[in-house]
């Protein structure tokens, strides 16, 4: 992949593909009315699933998009946030189907499993999209 990267920025071409990363730390909570970023009500706020439509829609010619969270837990008895993770909960495949309706299933599915956590610690998942390339 990397030498087919290579061929397409010498002749003038640059391929960009999203990879999105969710911040799911206890940052996401506020002070009003006790609320959370992360709401999973459908009458409250959401920015993260806005963002989420928003680039997906930008980029509506690539079918599948990777999506991560970080900083949550993963699993109930974990005492520790994953640094990163797939929101499909699939190591194997982090991609989602570029289709909106799935996008929030997807979304609001991982909301449901996971715990809000901290700390937020982001150097192995640079490192591991780095290693993409």
């Amino acid at each position: 992949m990397h030498g087919h990267l290579s061929n397409s920025i010498l002749q003038g071409k640059v391929l960009a593909y999203p990879i999105i990363a969710i911040d799911f730390s206890l940052a996401n909570l506020t002070f009003d009315a006790e609320s959370c970023l992360h709401s999973t009500k459908t009458d409250k706020r959401n920015d993260y699933r806005d963002i989420i439509k928003l680039i997906c829609k930008s980029y509506k010619g690539v079918l599948n998009v990777p999506i991560f969270g970080f900083a949550a837990k993963t699993t109930k008895p974990s005492p520790y946030p994953a640094d990163f993770f797939p929101l499909s909960m699939q190591l194997k495949n982090p991609f989602i189907s570029n289709v909106e309706p799935h996008l929030d299933d997807v979304y609001s599915e991982c909301l449901k499993k996971i715990e809000l956590a901290t700390p937020i610690k982001l150097a192995r998942f640079f490192d591991f999209i780095k290693s993409l390339s």
